[in-house]
C-alpha cells in the first residue's frame, strides 16, 4: 500500500507492508474492550470467519461452566490425589514486583512433584513479600498430557473444531501406557496454577490459543501484531527460535524511552471461571492473575492464517538478524 512504500529500519515494516492496521487512526492510543459472545451464540462457522480469519480476540463467557474441573479442581486434595506422584517443572521468581519475565529473564526451573508444587502453593499466602529467599512458584506451560489423570476433567470447545491442535515431538515425560489418541496431543494443551498476583510481561505466542479459566481470575492487555514496532521487542536469545518480549512496563510506560507505545491501541479483558478467551496468533498480551489461587487450562492450535504466519515469520527473522 502506498502508506507502507517508504523504507524503515524497524523490524515491524516487513509485516506492515501486507497487514494493514486493524484499528482507525482516531482510536490510537484508546483502551477498548474485547468483544464478548455469550457461549450459546458461537458456532463454528461463526469462531472462524468473524474472529479467526479476522485475527480478532473475543472472551466466550461460560463457554466451560460445565467443566467437571471448575469443582473438582478446587476441592482440598483432589489434584494431589490424581495426579501429585507426576513430575512438573516450576517456574520461580523473587522478584518483589512478582512479574515474570518471559522466555528465562527473571526465572528459573525446578523439578518437583505436582503435590508438592501444590503444597507449597498453599501454604504461603498471597499476600507475603516475595524475595530470591523467599520466592514465587508458577506452574507454567505444563504440557497436559504430562498429568493424563486430569484431562477427564476438560473438554475441547465444540467450536474450536475449525482449527488444527498444534504438535510437538513426544516428550520422554509423557507416560507410555497412554492410549495413542492421548499421546498425540503432546503440546497442544497446558495447565497454569499459580497462588495468586503473578505478572506475566508482555510478550506473544506462535499459535492460536484457547485460555479457559478454572479458578481465580486474570486481566489482560492484548495489542495486536500490526503494532509490534511500538512495544520495542526484544529477543533474550536471539540465536534461539524464541519469540521476543516488549522492554515496555504497562504498569508504568516511559514514554521518553518508547515513545511510540503512547499511540498504541489496546484491548482489556477479564477472564473469570468458566470463560474461554481467544488470542489469536501473533498478539500482544500480558496477564495478571488476581490475587487467590489461580487455574487455568489452554488449548494451543497451529496458525490459522498463512499470511499473517509467512508476514510475522518475516518480521521476526529480521529482529534476530538486528540483535544477534
Amino acid at each position: 500500500s502506498s502508506s507502507s512504500s517508504s523504507s524503515s529500519s524497524s523490524p515491524a515494516a516487513a509485516s506492515s507492508r501486507l497487514l494493514q492496521p486493524l484499528f482507525q487512526p482516531e482510536l490510537r492510543g484508546k483502551r477498548l474492550d474485547v468483544e464478548e459472545v455469550a457461549a450459546a451464540d458461537i458456532s463454528p462457522l461463526l469462531f472462524l470467519h468473524r474472529f479467526v480469519r479476522q485475527s480478532q480476540p473475543v472472551l466466550v463467557r461460560d463457554a466451560a461452566s460445565h467443566w467437571p474441573a471448575l469443582s473438582r479442581w478446587t476441592q482440598p486434595g483432589y489434584l494431589e490425589e490424581r495426579s501429585g506422584h507426576r513430575p512438573v517443572f516450576v517456574e520461580e521468581s523473587g522478584r518483589s514486583d512478582r512479574v515474570f519475565d518471559w522466555f528465562g529473564y527473571d526465572f528459573q526451573p525446578m523439578e518437583m512433584t505436582f503435590g508438592s508444587f501444590l503444597r507449597k502453593l498453599r501454604a504461603r499466602p498471597p499476600s507475603r513479600r516475595v524475595s530470591p529467599d523467599d520466592p514465587l512458584l508458577y506452574l507454567t506451560l505444563c504440557d497436559a498430557v504430562t498429568l493424563p489423570e486430569l484431562l477427564a476433567d476438560v473438554e475441547e470447545p465444540p467450536f474450536a473444531t475449525v482449527l488444527l491442535p498444534a504438535t510437538s515431538e513426544p516428550s520422554p515425560r509423557v507416560d507410555d501406557a497412554l492410549p495413542e489418541e492421548v499421546k498425540a496431543r503432546t503440546g497442544s494443551t497446558s495447565l497454569w496454577v499459580g497462588a495468586g498476583e503473578q505478572v506475566t510481561r508482555l510478550h506473544f505466542d506462535e499459535y492460536e490459543n484457547l485460555f479457559v479459566m478454572v479458578a481465580g481470575e486474570k486481566k489482560w492487555t492484548l495489542i495486536d501484531p500490526t503494532q509490534s514496532d511500538a512495544v520495542y521487542p526484544v529477543l533474550k536469545e536471539p540465536s534461539r527460535a524464541i519469540p521476543p518480549a516488549s522492554r515496555v512496563d504497562l504498569s508504568n510506560p516511559d514514554l521518553e524511552r518508547f515513545p511510540l507505545f503512547a499511540s498504541v491501541t489496546s484491548l482489556h479483558a477479564i477472564t473469570r471461571p468458566g470463560d474461554i478467551l481467544y488470542v489469536p496468533y501473533g498478539w500482544w498480551h500480558q496477564v495478571e492473575s488476581s490475587a487467590s489461587l489461580n487455574i487455568a487450562f489452554n488449548f494451543w492450535y497451529e496458525p490459522a492464517s498463512v499470511l499473517l504466519d509467512r508476514e510475522m515469520g518475516h518480521w521476526l527473522r529480521r529482529l534476530r538478524e538486528e540483535q544477534v
